[in-house]
């Protein structure tokens, strides 16, 4: 017995209530939707799966706000009797964020962009692993803050028994500086690198 199970389509994302003027939910545009199935005598002989779209998401209150505009969103998967002939994934975008911290006490404003983000996979393997976060805050405290992780090199490196692996390098990076508090100013910078 064989059972053959094909679906395309295009067309736009909305949930929430999203909408290209909406302060909450995500939309967006899907380009390619493709999933093809093949089973015959109760065995998969094909899964083949394709998406590629672009999408913003949004959250807004009265003391919050986070958005997110991804250019590229694409997934592909293929398998044929049981091996992985293609895969690949992709997320590439941008974003910005807001948010207020308060107590009885204690008010501080955030407020930040996510310039770059962008991770991808081909085969299997990493080959793109980059956020960018870059903001300042403001109120009983100020200052700025950021994070960057990225695959700076990729290189062949012998494991204990002289093997060779492909390994990647990751700059992973963080600061938050203090330049104002109730207390005064801090005449020095804090800031945490590893590598």
């Amino acid at each position: 017995m064989t059972e053959r199970l094909t679906l395309e389509a295009t067309g736009s994302i909305s949930y929430n209530g999203g909408s290209n003027n909406s302060t909450q939910g995500g939309y967006g545009e899907l380009s390619v939707f493709y999933i093809e199935t093949w089973d015959e005598d109760g065995v998969r002989r094909l899964s083949d799966t394709q998406i590629e779209a672009n999408l913003s998401i949004r959250l807004q209150t009265q003391d919050e706000a986070f958005s997110i505009e991804l250019d590229e969103f694409r997934t592909r998967e293929k398998w044929l009797d049981g091996v992985r002939e293609e895969q690949s994934l992709k997320i590439k975008g941008s974003g910005e964020f807001g948010f207020l911290i308060e107590d009885s006490q204690f008010q501080v404003q955030v407020n930040g962009t996510v310039p770059d983000i962008h991770y991808e996979v081909v085969g299997g393997e990493v080959v793109q692993d980059r956020i960018i976060v870059d903001g300042q805050y403001s109120g009983d405290a100020s200052g700025s803050f950021g994070y960057v992780r990225q695959i700076d090199k990729s290189l062949i490196q012998a494991n204990a028994t002289g093997e060779e692996f492909e390994v990647d390098v990751i700059e992973n990076e963080l600061w938050f500086n203090i330049s104002g508090t109730p207390i005064g100013p801090i005449g020095q910078e804090i800031e945490a690198n590893t590598i």
